[in-house]
């Protein structure tokens, strides 16, 4: 077998980890299982991730860089950016020079939405001098953002040049083409795992008021809870009996919180921070609302179906492609409190079905779920490192 030499470069930024960083980490440990030797780039943060320590301990060559990608982003099209870029007299020292001594086969770019490859401008321009194999990983993707003429020449140029280019939804991966005004031949659709070691259905809750459960960061401009909370302040809502649990922690917190009590659903709205036991909030709810303004595919939606409970999400990322209306759950065409209240009027019409639901989004989930994603992607890793010099 072929040792190959890995670069893993990740764009998130924010807390010490999340769903979006599983893939490229766990394609990193069966890596380094196969012999192949893994050099990963983070974005510094208070505390150490255990997912990277691990990394570290078994091989792997950590480095934890901070937030100086100005320069990348007046290379790559500074049009993008709203504020003048200032650039310091003499260029600090990149951040990714341990990895141009490196010399990597491949690299691969984990990015947290289609732009963040300007967070690495320098990285970006490295690859194209050095022709060095890319693949990049598109965890999420919103339709809010636009860019010039001249940025979406750069970008369309950049993926392009890509060995692969993997979306975790169609609908990203179209969304994407949109933005761009081009087509990606090179673009595949990539699962991610799913963090359940026991998959099967979660009992129903006991008797009482209809739970619904808020499972996410606390960040209203990608998941839209200030919209759920307007939604549920309706009057027809006002007469029923239900609870809204939130899980997540986020900067918009004590926004929310704000608003609960603005709309007066504050007594019947609970805010429970992260909360690690996945099946723990699907022993006491029985129905997911995920209000988002933009998604790739959250595996917090996965993780509902597997544990037999439907849902009622918008339509933006991968939902579409994982809830069925009246099968699975219920969509809402845009992140409006009028559009998903409508489809949480038909959910609730529906709350008999809800069992039946959840054992059919179990059943979905159970197929459509890749059993091994991180090989998946290593062997599109290792295909784009056999690739070099064939360009």
């Amino acid at each position: 077998m072929t040792r190959v030499k890995i670069a893993i470069v990740s764009t998130m930024q924010g807390p010490p980890w999340a769903g979006s960083e599983e893939l490229w980490a766990r394609m990193a440990a069966a890596a380094l299982g196969d012999g192949h030797q893994v050099m990963a780039f983070v974005h510094r943060s208070r505390e150490l991730a255990p997912q990277l320590r691990e990394l570290r301990e078994s091989g792997a060559a950590l480095y934890r860089r901070g937030r100086s990608y100005r320069l990348g982003l007046e290379r790559l099209g500074s049009s993008f950016v709203r504020r003048p870029v200032r650039l310091p007299m003499v260029a600090p020292a990149s951040p990714f020079a341990p990895l141009f001594r490196f010399g990597p086969d491949v690299v691969v770019l984990s990015e947290g939405t289609l732009f963040a490859f300007l967070h690495v401008g320098d990285l970006a321009e490295w690859l194209r001098r050095t022709d060095t194999p890319y693949v990049t990983v598109c965890q999420y993707l919103s339709d809010a953002h636009r860019a010039t003429e001249e940025y979406r020449a750069r970008a369309a140029a950049f993926y392009r040049g890509a060995r692969t280019v993997g979306f975790v939804a169609r609908g990203n991966l179209e969304s994407a083409e949109r933005q761009l005004a081009a087509a990606l031949p090179n673009a595949v659709v990539l699962r991610n795992p799913v963090n359940l070691a026991d998959r099967t259905p979660v009992p129903p809750p006991p008797p009482g008021p209809v739970r619904m459960a808020s499972v996410g960061r606390l960040v209203v401009g990608d998941k839209g809870q200030d919209v759920l909370l307007h939604a549920l302040s309706a009057p027809a809502w006002r007469a029923r009996d239900w609870r809204l649990n939130l899980y997540g922690t986020g900067g918009d917190e004590g926004y929310l919180r704000a608003l609960a009590r603005h709309y007066s659903v504050a007594e019947r709205v609970e805010f429970h921070g992260h909360v690690q036991d996945v099946r723990s909030i699907w022993a006491r709810n029985e129905l997911l609302v995920m209000p988002s303004r933009a998604e790739g595919t959250p595996l917090v939606l996965l993780e509902a179906m597997l544990c037999g409970r439907p849902s009622v999400c918008t339509d933006v990322g991968g939902m579409a492609e994982w809830v069925h209306e009246g099968r699975t759950g219920f969509l809402a065409e845009a992140p409006t409190p009028r559009s998903f209240g409508a489809a949480l009027e038909r959910a609730w019409a529906a709350r008999r079905e809800w069992p039946s639901m959840g054992r059919q989004a179990h059943e979905d989930a159970g197929r459509g779920i890749e059993p091994h994603p991180e090989r998946t992607l290593l062997d599109l890793v290792a295909r784009a490192a056999a690739s070099r010099g064939r360009s």
